[in-house]
């Protein structure tokens, strides 16, 4: 196709919104999602991602999650 010296044919550019990507959060949803687990289920797992950090340091996280999850668990038996 012959074009007119010159003449440069042009794109629309993409907008952030055709990715789903906001201005503002990027690629954090909006609303952001809650900072907590609000059921009584799962503030086991609350108070140990508080401490995280501390549980990692002083090597308590392993046993921690094992009190969470019941593995534990003594007297059973161990083959289920």
């Amino acid at each position: 196709m012959l074009r007119a010296p010159g003449h440069q044919e042009t794109f629309p550019l993409p907008t952030l919104e055709d990715y789903d990507v906001s201005p503002i959060t990027g690629f954090v949803p909006y609303p952001q999602p809650h900072g907590r687990l609000t059921s009584a289920y799962y503030q086991p797992w609350e108070e140990i991602m508080d401490r995280l950090n501390e549980l990692i340091e002083t090597r308590q996280l392993r046993a921690r999650v094992d009190e969470v999850t019941d593995h534990g668990r003594t007297g059973g038996d161990s083959s289920t």
